[in-house]
Parts: C-alpha cells; sequence; structure tokens
C-alpha cells in the first residue's frame, strides 16, 4: 500500500519494554494517551483528509520518548506530550515549520544501554 503525498503520515511510538531492558519505553511514558488524543485532536478538527495518526513499534528512540515520527520529511521529535499536539498539528503538519524545541535527533540504540 503506498502513502498518498499529499496527507501527512504521523507515527507514535507505543513499544513496551521491559523494565529491565533500561532506559524506559513510550507506552510506560503516555503513549496510548497522546495516541488517542492526537487522532481526537485532528476528527474534531476534520482534518482526517490531511492528517494521518498511526499507531507504531519501536522508532529507537526509547530514552527520548514518547517518540513521534512525521514520515514526509522524517523529523522526530522526543519527549511530546498531549499539550504539544496543537503546536504540532498547526505549525508543522499543517505549515510545514518544524517545532525545533520538540525535534531530537536519533539516538543509537547501544546508547539506551
Amino acid at each position: 500500500m503506498s502513502q498518498r503525498s499529499d496527507i501527512a503520515y504521523v507515527q507514535i511510538c507505543n513499544s513496551h519494554r521491559p523494565k529491565i531492558a533500561g532506559g524506559g519505553c513510550c507506552s510506560d511514558r503516555g503513549a496510548k494517551q497522546l495516541l488517542t488524543e492526537f487522532k481526537a485532536y485532528i476528527k474534531e478538527r476534520n482534518l482526517e483528509k490531511r492528517i494521518e495518526i498511526v499507531e507504531s513499534g519501536c522508532i529507537r528512540n526509547c530514552a527520548q520518548g514518547v517518540s513521534l515520527r512525521v514520515i514526509s520529511d522524517m523529523t522526530l521529535y522526543g519527549q511530546v506530550k498531549i499539550q504539544d499536539i496543537e503546536e504540532i498539528v498547526q505549525e508543522h503538519l499543517l505549515n510545514g515549520r518544524i517545532v525545533e524545541r520538540l525535534k531530537v535527533k536519533p539516538i543509537s540504540i547501544l546508547d539506551q544501554f
């Protein structure tokens, strides 16, 4: 299945790692609630034809979770909270301006242990 170029695709990590793995995980930091609230925000504003939010497995950015990736430009956001949803949608997804305060560099999986 190919992705349409006129839709902003967003992955939200909801991966769960055992505590013994170290570094925490997005699931433990509220990823499910963020996913639910993000989808509700999109629906309430009738943006479903412009923005698609999908739950993903591990984005390999556990130490900076909850992690979110904008697929079109591969921007990675870290420590995303519910109160960041509006800014991400309005600035990045609708206007193409990266939210610099949330942007993170991918970290090596080896750096997480």
